[in-house]
């Protein structure tokens, strides 16, 4: 690892802080065993067809792939579901729910962007895993990111949205009773 480590967007630069491959360990292995049930898996990609879904344990996603979740998907979460990619998500008219669900993490070094586009994000806690914690009910670490029309409501986390070193566009999109914080910024 080479510190100081230092990242660019919307021409400002930044130094990582010194706990960088604490919370985002992509250049540091991390010991994922990739798992999903419900996912179609091809070389390329990870599927997860229309439909709905009970989602009782964590999904986890290798690098180096594309994270599709077809449209008028639900995703019903329990207290011990949520989803680990280290690969961008594209989602769109997907309902992410559950009350005390652990959320979503999507940590992505690479240059595909992670899209969301009319879904709604209901409840969400954050949790804890391989040695990170992450705050959010939604989390997206490094990469690049587009939300549009997308509702965030009822969490439960820290942030509900938590976005750390991705260059992001935003719009139209709603917070709605969030626990603590809506967005968090990094």
């Amino acid at each position: 690892l080479r510190l100081p480590l230092e990242i660019t967007w919307d021409n400002k630069s930044s130094l990582f802080p010194s706990d960088f491959p604490k919370e985002a360990p992509t250049i540091v292995s991390i010991e994922e065993k990739p798992f999903c049930k419900i996912c179609q898996k091809n070389k390329d990609s990870w599927l997860i067809k229309t439909g709905k879904y009970q989602i009782d344990e964590m999904i986890i996603i290798p690098e180096n792939l594309k994270f599709i979740i077809e449209p008028e998907t639900v995703l019903n979460f329990t207290d011990k579901g949520g989803i680990f990619s280290r690969s961008p998500i594209l989602a769109r008219s997907v309902t992410f729910k559950g009350s005390k669900w652990k959320g979503v993490t999507v940590l992505n070094p690479s240059l595909e962007k992670s899209v969301l586009q009319n879904c709604l994000v209901e409840g969400g806690t954050g949790f804890e895993i391989f040695g990170m914690k992450f705050t959010g009910s939604f989390n997206f670490i490094l990469g690049t990111l587009e939300i549009s029309d997308t509702r965030f409501q009822n969490s439960l986390s820290e942030d509900a949205l938590n976005i750390k070193w991705v260059k992001a566009h935003i719009s139209r999109s709603q917070f709605i009773k969030a626990l603590s914080e809506a967005l968090n910024i990094h």
